[in-house]
């Protein structure tokens, strides 16, 4: 095939108003990524926070391994899981916050 058989073939172009149209539409999309990547984001510092919290309590007596999987803690990843999964802002930091207010599992 040469160059001029290829230079034939026509070539749809699209308006620019349709141009910028679609722009537009990828930069609103683009915005709703970014906000549920930086929640992502928080909320995995917050499972982090919780963790060093909880290996902290486990190292220091505060809180034993026996008590690890009582039944407030399972109602608590319960809550976390729930709260992500139906849009939460908070999420699970408000499960972290409830169950580190608890006093249940210390001696």
């Amino acid at each position: 095939m040469s160059f001029s058989e290829i230079k034939s073939f026509p070539v749809p172009i699209i308006p620019v108003e349709k141009q910028v149209e679609i722009v537009n539409q990828i930069k609103e999309i683009e915005i709703d990524i970014n906000l549920a990547i930086s929640k992502a984001q928080k909320e995995i510092s917050s499972i982090k926070e919780y963790r060093e919290a909880l290996i902290t309590d486990l190292v220091t007596g505060k809180r034993s391994v026996d008590n690890m999987y009582s039944a407030s803690n399972n109602g608590f990843a319960v809550a976390a899981e729930s709260d992500v999964a139906y849009g939460n802002d908070k999420g699970f930091s408000n499960s972290f916050n409830n169950i580190n207010n608890n006093e249940v599992n210390k001696p």
